[in-house]
């Protein structure tokens, strides 16, 4: 994949009607502390923290359609680092000023930083499973909590696979449940009453070693009225519903 940093802004403001484009809405932005733990062992392929980190994640999302959403995080003082994925076939990676993305109701992503996108881990559906981990009661609430993972035990020990958890938060049923993980998605795709509605309050990935190496912590919600748009020339999704 390309690599698309810069230290200026890529993005360009739509203030006009656009013809021929593919456009992605978003009503919701979500803030997470993300918290990656210090390791005590080196596992392949992994970055390794030798102290704990805190960071802020944004999610946009829309609370309809789960299939997209944008993770955005900030990159020095004035910009941020957004990084969107379509389950459908593309993504895209750009840097745009912290005051456009906040501010701005339209951007327009020009076809150069558009990707076509393809999730080769689709078999892996039928070796995971989310299941229902415990109930908790918080101010009150009761919080939902779920994991997935591996359906075989011995497949985990094999390939060292980690557990994802996940907690609901309460009175957020009108949301679909977003997932960074595209095999979960596509898991949720093919029996979506695994796991009920809701934005997440808290999210963990527990490696096989039984460590926490990330969790996220819902900070705070609120709703938006956004929309991100791509040529139809770079429309990668429509090429992907052809091949299929």
């Amino acid at each position: 994949m390309r690599n698309y940093f810069y230290s200026f802004c890529l993005l360009y403001l739509c203030t006009f009607v656009c013809n021929a484009q593919k456009q992605y809405t978003f009503d919701h932005w979500l803030t997470y502390t993300r918290t990656f733990y210090k390791d005590s062992i080196k596992i392949e392929h992994r970055p390794f923290y030798t102290k704990d980190s805190t960071t802020t994640v944004i999610y946009l999302t829309n609370a309809n359609d789960n299939s997209y959403h944008a993770v955005v995080t900030p990159k020095g003082s004035l910009h941020y680092r957004l990084q969107f994925k379509d389950e459908n076939g593309l993504t895209f990676d750009v840097n745009l000023l912290k005051t456009e993305l906040e501010q701005a109701t339209k951007i327009n992503i020009p076809c150069e930083f558009v990707s076509s996108y393809r999730n080769h881990f689709a078999f892996m559906t039928k070796h995971y499973a989310f299941s229902k981990v415990r109930d908790t009661l918080v101010d009150g609430k009761t919080q939902h909590w779920y994991s997935f993972s591996p359906t075989s035990k011995r497949r985990q020990k094999r390939s060292k696979s980690g557990t994802k958890i996940y907690r609901v938060a309460p009175e957020t049923e009108y949301h679909l449940p977003v997932f960074d993980y595209a095999v979960a998605f596509l898991d949720w795709q093919l029996a979506p009453k695994q796991i009920p509605n809701g934005i997440f309050a808290e999210k963990l990935f527990v490696d096989y070693y039984d460590h926490i190496d990330q969790r996220d912590v819902l900070v705070s919600f609120h709703k938006i009225d956004k929309s991100i748009r791509i040529d139809a020339a770079c429309d990668y999704t429509q090429e992907n519903s052809k091949s299929n």
